[in-house]
């Protein structure tokens, strides 16, 4: 196995559900974390693109949201 990732990023949450802002290609929504599973996560470089780029492409949501610092890490487990 070889680490090719290991690095902090951040995620978006909403403060009243503890989901997770989640998807790709335009096609985003909010997921429970605990059903998180193989699904894809949008994340951010630091808190400020995290929240800077969500409040671009959000406005006004009707609930509140914070950044989290995560750990990505991707391995290539075999070829």
């Amino acid at each position: 196995m070889i680490d090719l990732v290991n690095r902090e990023r951040w995620i978006i949450q909403r403060v009243d559900t503890g989901e997770v802002f989640c998807g790709v290609a335009k096609n985003y929504y909010f997921k429970p974390i605990e059903d998180i599973g193989e699904t894809c996560l949008k994340t951010y470089r630091s808190e400020k693109q995290a929240l800077s780029s969500f409040g671009q492409s959000w406005r006004n949501p009707k609930f509140e949201i914070k950044a989290i610092k995560v750990k990505e890490k991707i391995t290539i487990i075999g070829e």
